[in-house]
């Protein structure tokens, strides 16, 4: 089960209050009654690219804390949907670089006391055509991407920051959508 805040309420759970009752409501009802284990997502992390320096954006950074602490009780990972190609649309960067710097990001952010929180990838992949404007969605970058993507996948190698993690990941995009 993927449990996802939509973005019009992450500003309202920066209130402990909203936030417990946000959870108590859409969560933990449910909980008893799932096997599996509960992943909240979020969208990004902030500074980009300098993943020993990232933390979680200062204006949701309370609003994950519970969600956070709750992953931290029931042994959840953190789900998150790496997708770089957004960012190297408006900046020069590296395509092999891309992934590994978004896990990294995610887990230094979670450094900062939630180390023990582990991270899971829901879905990744780099599109080769997009919306007229989108500079980063070509062949060569999707190839590089993808390709880079299923080594890491089939070989088991981890990123920088965590080189003894091995991941798994639905490959979204592999194909265009139009």
């Amino acid at each position: 089960m993927t449990v996802t805040i939509p973005n019009g309420e992450i500003p309202n759970l920066n209130n402990v209050g909203a936030a417990t009752a946000w959870v108590n409501t859409n969560i933990r009802p449910f909980h008893l009654q799932m096997k599996d284990q509960i992943y909240i997502c979020y969208n990004s992390t902030c500074p980009k690219y300098v993943p020993r320096l990232t933390r979680f954006r200062v204006d949701y950074a309370k609003s994950f804390e519970l969600l956070l602490l709750y992953l931290r009780e029931t042994k959840s990972p953190l789900m998150i949907n790496p997708y770089p190609y957004f960012e190297l649309n408006v900046m020069e960067n590296n395509v092999d670089y891309a992934f590994n710097s978004f896990l990294d990001n995610t887990f230094s952010a979670l450094a900062v006391g939630y180390g023990d929180v582990d991270i899971v990838i829901g879905e990744t992949g780099w599109p080769s055509v997009s919306d007229p404007g989108n500079f980063a969605a070509i062949i060569d970058n999707a190839a590089s991407y993808n390709g880079h993507l299923i080594q890491k996948i089939v070989f088991g190698f981890g990123t920088p920051l965590m080189s003894n993690r091995t991941f798994d990941a639905y490959i979204f995009a592999l194909f265009n959508e139009k």
